[in-house]
């Protein structure tokens, strides 16, 4: 068997680490992470190598040569662009003929090849790719199989609300040559993102190899520095080893465990360990102590020092100080900018950022700006806007400050709607928009792209890993211009009006009661002016009780209360009876089938079957989507009934004018619904055990959204992830009332069952 080696990683979040050296060429105990993986293919008979490169190649080529000192042939493959983790290999074909193993050069493992090796010969996938759980897979890929080890589907760089098992993607696969040409030459191609899914969707088998062997990615400072330590240990608990040419001074007191490289001088009465690595080329001051910390090389350590918990880059000085770093052994700033937070924690959550209101400190929006020059050049429009809260108006001036000094030219749209901040990014083409909103001591920031999307999962990764990258705050050259912008209710509005049919509305001379924030007040108005339709405008304090009565009393058609973001909608009939969540989707089911006669008709994934066979009645096809906001927008456009409340207001007058009937009387036709909902607690923890072991025993199940899980008399149960709290929200579907009570409590249980084992 053949081996691959992929090398190329820049190692951005180990910066400034790399910064003249490439992520595998880090020392470990005085040898490159990458010699690891060299040596551990020798053992088991893998000799012939091709290592990938792209930054600093030359490092790797001029140390393992043709690997004949390591008793291996190396050859090399260096990518002009980076091709990511795949792209690589469809230039290998030559020399991939047989089943051949890929592994990362910037991971450690004791991992036994032979024993994957004989899975994949056994198995006969196309190819086998080894996990192993984790507690945190946020870093990771989460794999989820069937009970036969078969890969079902991978998530990369899982949320909160992803992390549907505790396995992940160690990056090390075995492959069949044909593999091959499912890659694409000269692009950027991904395992995760591309290969792997490109396999599933063509039936190719895919198996998960799961083990438990010593496994890190040093991709992280936390990681390398925990390599350090593991390596020591798994040698021996008084691990010492000192290299040729170390000076130690009296009265020098070593600890184990250690190590010490070459041409390194330890001066007098100072203390080494328990667990320091020192590098070659080191002046250790006398009188200091060295603990629980690496230094890298050529490093000078005054004397009096007292260093624990810390990581020096090469040629790093100390003064007489005592210098103690964060528990990860970061060499950044020990300031995560803005308080509360975790280094290297998820920011965003399909597209929207909702953080307690004490974490959004001016440092946190600079260092967030800082990071948005990771997608966009200086110079670029961005629209922003906010609901009509004093908090808000407030965020919304430092978040607009934060991107000015990046060089961004700003349009302050003050007070707006969300989907009228869609409207304007997509009519005048900026690059995007952010909307800014508070609640309860709570701050929800959501960006869209220019297209009116939310921001998409891959730029939310960018964002973040430039964000924790950079520990040092800066400016563009040119610090960009703010200025009011005008919003385009005339456009907006004609939007709205001219995607209905008009003349029917206007027949029915409607009349409606209407709860909405004020500033979105003279946008309604000018909708009802142009259907005549009759509005009874009221503050958004009003309650439920009090809506229903003046509905009654008005005898209006319908009563509809707007968030404060004008995105969401709370729905009343003309009987002042307040709509279930599911009575509203059903409504947008009818119009979409019997109005619109949309062919295609996007349904969250939690909607009930019976949605479904409405639709198919009317010969349309329904397609499931996820839940949340970012997928069902990605289905159909950025402004519709799901999405804007004055668009569904719109689309409900156009179904009860076109149909002549009441929203009772459309209801009422509809069949009968047999739904429950439920919350159960379940940490972060174990969320990724117990997902996977529901998903495991499943054998007729969908991985839409959650797990979504098929029964033999035609119900179902979908089991939900929260992005915010440790919950699963558990949907439980069925034929009559007793079934949905039966199945529910059957999936509680085996909830609570799985988090004890």
């Amino acid at each position: 068997m053949k081996g691959v080696i992929l090398a190329g990683g820049k190692g951005t979040r180990l910066y400034p680490l790399t910064k003249h050296v490439p992520k595998p060429m880090l020392s470990l105990l005085g040898k490159p992470v990458l010699e690891y993986t060299i040596n551990l293919l020798k053992e088991y008979g893998v000799t012939d190598i091709v290592i990938t490169l792209e930054y600093l190649p030359e490092t790797v080529m001029t140390y393992f040569g043709n690997g004949e000192k390591w008793g291996v042939s190396i050859q090399y493959f260096i990518e002009e662009e980076p091709l990511g983790t795949a792209g690589s290999l469809s230039h290998l074909a030559h020399f991939l003929t047989e089943p051949f193993i890929v592994m990362s050069g910037d991971s450690i493992t004791d991992l036994n090849l032979a024993e994957v090796m004989d899975f994949h010969s056994n198995h006969h996938g196309i190819m086998t790719m080894v996990t192993k759980e984790v507690e945190n897979p946020f870093h990771y890929g989460v794999v989820i199989c069937d009970g036969e080890g078969q890969v079902e589907k991978v998530i990369e760089k899982p949320k909160r609300h992803e992390v549907m098992s505790d396995r992940i993607n160690t990056g090390i696969y075995i492959l069949e040559p044909r593999a091959l040409s499912y890659i694409q030459e000269n692009h950027k191609v991904d395992f995760s993102l591309d290969v792997i899914p490109t396999l599933l969707a063509a039936n190719e088998s895919i198996f998960a190899y799961y083990t438990n062997p010593y496994w890190v990615d040093i991709g992280q400072v936390s990681h390398y520095k925990k390599a350090h330590w593991d390596v020591m240990k798994r040698h021996q608990s008084n691990y010492v080893r000192i290299e040729e040419n170390v000076t130690i001074g009296e009265e020098v007191i070593l600890i184990p465990p250690i190590y010490i490289a070459a041409n390194t001088e330890i001066q007098e009465r100072s203390v080494v360990g328990p667990y320091a690595v020192v590098g070659p080329n080191c002046r250790i001051g006398s009188d200091s102590t060295v603990q629980y910390s690496i230094l890298l090389g050529q490093n000078d350590v005054q004397k009096e020092s007292h260093l624990h918990s810390v990581m020096m880059h090469c040629g790093d000085h100390t003064l007489s100080t005592i210098k103690k770093s964060g528990e990860d052994g970061s060499p950044f700033t020990s300031s995560d900018g803005g308080k509360g937070l975790s280094r290297g924690e998820p920011l965003f959550s399909k597209g929207q950022m909702i953080k307690p209101l004490f974490q959004i400190t001016s440092e946190f929006l600079m260092r967030l700006g800082q990071a948005f020059s990771s997608l966009y050049t200086a110079g670029a429009t961005m629209y922003i806007a906010c609901d009509g809260e004093r908090d808000s108006f407030h965020i919304k001036e430092l978040v607009a400050h934060s991107l000015q000094i990046q060089g961004y030219e700003i349009r302050d749209l003050h007070s707006l709607s969300v989907p009228c901040l869609q409207h304007m990014v997509m009519t005048t083409k900026a690059s995007f928009g952010v909307h800014v909103s508070t609640s309860r001591h709570e701050v929800k920031m959501e960006y869209y792209q220019g297209n009116g999307e939310l921001l998409e999962s891959s730029l939310e990764w960018q964002l973040e890993q430039a964000f924790w990258a950079n520990d040092r705050l800066y400016s563009s050259n040119r610090v960009g211009y703010k200025e009011q912008a005008l919003f385009d209710r005339e456009g907006y509005v004609d939007s709205l009006v001219y995607s209905f049919h008009i003349p029917k509305i206007l027949s029915v001379n409607a009349f409606i009661v209407v709860s909405c924030p004020s500033y979105m007040r003279d946008v309604l108005l000018q909708i009802c002016r142009d259907l005549r339709v009759e509005c009874i405008h009221v503050a958004p304090s009003i309650n439920d009780k009090e809506m229903s009565e003046m509905i009654t009393k008005q005898k209006a058609f319908l009563g509809i209360n707007i968030s404060s973001n004008g995105d969401e909608f709370v729905l009343f009939d003309e009987t002042g009876r307040k709509l279930t969540e599911m009575e509203m989707l059903s409504l947008y089911v009818l119009s979409e089938c019997m109005v619109k006669n949309n062919e295609e008709i996007p349904l969250p994934v939690h909607a009930p079957s019976t949605f479904d066979q409405v639709i198919e009645h009317f010969r349309c096809t329904s397609l499931r989507t996820k839940k949340e906001k970012r997928d069902i927008i990605r289905a159909r456009a950025p402004i519709q009934f799901q999405t804007d409340a004055l668009y569904a207001l719109c689309q409900l007058l156009e179904l009860i004018a076109v149909k002549n009937s009441f929203l009772s009387e459309l209801l009422a036709d509809l069949p009968v619904v047999h739904m429950l909902q439920e919350h159960i607690e379940c940490p972060w923890e174990v969320q990724g055990k117990v997902l996977r072991k529901l998903s495991e025993e499943a054998f007729d199940k969908e991985l839409i959204d959650g797990i979504k899980i098929f029964h033999d008399d035609g119900s179902w149960t979908l089991i939900l992830p929260d992005s915010y709290a440790p919950i699963l929200t558990i949907y439980s579907h069925a034929t009559n009332q007793q079934i949905a009570e039966q199945s529910l409590s059957y999936f509680i249980e085996k909830i609570k069952e799985y988090q004890r084992v």
